[in-house]
């Protein structure tokens, strides 16, 4: 009997070094990770990863008793802990509106829990009249704009570039570099948008590192879109033109093109 209580305390010995080496690589790995980017220190997963990673190292000090190690590995247990519980407790009590979260999911759907409410109370929700300006051409943006719904028309100098609808972000462009705007938008119709400035923005992802992440994926998402939308209805003018030779009395094409606006805001996109 006493051969085999040593047996099993020379086995639990290994299993308790073993454990303390698996600790020391799921520690490492986790701040790598970090580092390149992999996860994100405000995630769940990375206090995950320090929690179990301080179970292992403490397990294995049972058999090589070290009172500093052990205070550390708790104090990393109880931190981790806590950071998952304020977590928890953040995503479930934050709440969001019908509204929000369309447009969150739409435009940002890696922003989540409080991060997301900071994010949108930092911001307004607006009903536009006909004639707002929402940028001007040639001076920084002021603010960033959701449409949400209604239309606005992007123009540059006299000239009409697109007609957009809902579900699209205006000044986002020009907003984090502070540069001025490329082009003018104006609302065309009663508009519902969100707004939040430029200039508390850069405030915002200047402190937030995680938030800029989520900021300029959203950015070049919806930029990304845009363009989908543009080359689709170049390709559709071709198309027409081939279809439809004939031009109309003044040179333009007639029904939906007669303005001829699709074919300059394609050959602008496409010089």
């Amino acid at each position: 009997m006493e051969f085999l209580t040593l047996i099993a305390q020379q086995d639990f010995v290994v299993i308790a070094g073993y454990a303390g080496i698996l600790g020391v690589i799921v520690y490492l790995g986790a701040y790598f990770a970090l580092q390149i980017g992999w996860i994100r220190g405000q995630s769940f997963i990375y206090p995950s990863l320090n929690l179990v990673a301080a179970a292992l190292v403490l397990t294995s000090l049972i058999t090589n008793f070290n009172l500093a190690s052990a205070i550390i590995q708790i104090s990393f247990i109880l931190i981790s802990l806590i950071g998952l519980v304020r977590m928890a407790l953040g995503s479930f009590l934050v709440r969001f509106s019908d509204e929000e979260k369309h447009f969150l999911s739409s435009k940002f759907p890696s922003l989540r829990g409080q991060r997301a409410r900071q994010f949108l109370d930092a911001g307004t929700w607006r009903n536009l009249e006909p004639g707002t300006i929402l940028t001007q051409e040639g001076t920084p943006s002021k603010m960033v704009s959701y449409v949400a719904s209604g239309s606005v028309d992007i123009s540059s100098g006299e000239q009409l570039l697109y007609k957009y609808g809902s579900d699209i972000l205006v000044g986002e462009i020009s907003c984090l570099a502070g540069a001025p705007s490329t082009a003018t938008a104006i609302v065309t119709k009663r508009t519902r948008v969100f707004c939040i400035g430029s200039e508390k923005l850069r405030r915002m992802v200047a402190r937030d590192a995680e938030l800029r992440l989520n900021v300029e994926a959203g950015f070049s998402r919806d930029i990304r879109q845009k363009i989908i939308r543009k080359n689709a209805t170049f390709r559709e003018f071709i198309e027409a033109s081939t279809r439809s030779p004939l031009l109309g009395p003044s040179g333009e094409m007639p029904g939906r093109w007669s303005h001829g606006r699709h074919y300059n805001h394609a050959a602008r996109l496409h010089s």
